[in-house]
């Protein structure tokens, strides 16, 4: 076969195999992937991208020594340069990770993923005062360029006084984001503003009853005048936050009293007084990017649910048949599979003595709402957990219980269990 014709093969294979790859067909992916090495051991485009479906098969190790082939071949791809930072960033190797995206930055400063990314490592490091300013950098990401809005009236940044002035908060991201976030709305108040707060109606009547909170709007709503606009997740930059001024007084939101009377009569009654009442959640949004990693499998708690001194109430939402069966099979109530909204799961949580969780909105509602929780976190958290660390700076009453190497949730779990076999 001549070098043309090798070279038209190659590409149309590597044609068939991105497509595949990006129909999530991975099997067929890399047997096209592996085909072409076999024929072009020398390959970036095969080396890399062969790499990157490894990495999402959850074999980081793998995904990174091909990624590094690749890189051999080509150093200054910065596509393969940024996979190989996530991929290091997804492996616990934080500061590798770190130093990787600010070489690219440096060489591409416009490289808008690589600039966010570094954002959360900085936050994820401690680091808010560079880490506020780049984490700006969302707003260039694809995903929010789509649903990027426009307003007539300003953002705030902090530069402005509020006496006076109508002022905008809005929903960006996730409920949990929305929750964490919404603890800035009684400083804006202090300073003489009129609050208005626009999410997801699934939060309205939680933030409505919130200090600070003047009008919530639903979203997609017409919205009231207003003089001045800023998305929650700019507030930490707006008063220049930095980890001993994060405002943590709790709880900053409440659960309705009538939700937790109707819940009361709802929920198993305990087998005696001194008996625990334990709320769990196993899972977050099946679609975050993140999922496979902070996720675990209703069968990690299993494990815990043998003590009599402690009463197990499920609080997840989202529950498959198979997990309703084996959530019977142990006698466990399914309280989350019946909330309406987050009024619902409020009023549950303020009936637990305990919440144990992996990082969802839940663990954020349960922090915000002062209740002593347990978050179980994978050995590359969210940002907002940061590292090395069993308390959070946002959640007084949060406990962080970390994986020490990567998929590691028995480790996790033998801890958890060993600490409430302690418990009093």
């Amino acid at each position: 076969m001549t070098a043309p014709a090798q070279r038209k093969l190659i590409d149309k294979a590597l044609q068939a195999a991105v497509s595949l790859h990006q129909q999530r067909d991975f099997a067929k992916a890399e047997q096209l992937y592996v085909g072409i090495l076999q024929i072009a051991p020398g390959s970036f485009d095969a080396l890399h991208l062969l790499g990157v479906l490894r990495q999402q098969q959850g074999r980081d190790s793998e995904g990174l020594a091909l990624i590094e082939k690749a890189l051999a071949l080509e150093p200054h791809a910065i596509r393969a340069l940024a996979n190989r930072a996530a991929i290091l960033a997804g492996m616990g190797r934080h500061r590798e990770a770190l130093e990787a995206y600010e070489q690219i930055v440096t060489r591409d400063p416009n490289h808008a993923v690589s600039q966010w990314n570094r954002a959360l490592l900085l936050l994820t490091s401690g680091n808010f005062r560079d880490g506020w300013p780049a984490y700006e950098w969302r707003a260039k990401q694809p995903e929010q360029l789509a649903r990027q809005r426009h307003f007539d009236a300003p953002v705030w940044r902090g530069d402005v006084p509020l006496a006076g002035k109508t002022i905008l908060l809005h929903a960006e991201q996730g409920y949990g984001d929305a929750v964490q976030f919404l603890r800035y709305a009684p400083l804006i108040a202090t300073q003489g503003a009129r609050v208005i707060v626009e999410a997801d109606a699934a939060l309205e009547g939680l933030f409505s009853r919130a200090a600070g909170v003047d009008v919530f709007i639903t979203s997609g709503s017409a919205l009231p005048p207003f003089d001045l606009h800023c998305p929650l997740l700019s507030l930490p930059l707006a008063f220049g936050t930095d980890a001993d001024t994060i405002p943590a007084a709790v709880p900053y939101l409440t659960a309705d009293s009538q939700r937790i009377e109707a819940w009361r009569a709802r929920l198993p009654p305990r087998a005696n007084a001194t008996q625990r009442r334990i709320g769990f959640a196993w899972a977050g949004n099946r679609g975050h990017h993140n999922d496979r990693n902070r996720s675990v499998a209703l069968a990690q708690f299993v494990p815990l649910f043998g003590d009599a001194r402690h009463q197990f109430v499920s609080i997840q939402r989202d529950v498959s048949a198979e997990e309703n069966a084996l959530l019977s099979a142990h006698g466990i109530a399914s309280a989350g599979s019946a909330f309406a909204d987050f009024d619902d799961t409020a009023a549950v949580l303020s009936l637990l003595d305990l919440v144990i969780v992996v990082d969802t909105a839940v663990a954020h509602l349960a922090g915000a709402l002062a209740r002593p929780t347990w978050i179980l976190l994978p050995v590359n958290p969210d940002w907002r957990w940061m590292l090395e660390r069993d308390d959070s700076p946002w959640y007084p009453r949060a406990r962080l219980w970390r994986q020490s190497v990567p998929g590691d949730w028995a480790g996790v779990f033998a801890k958890v269990r060993a600490e409430l076999a302690t418990a009093s």
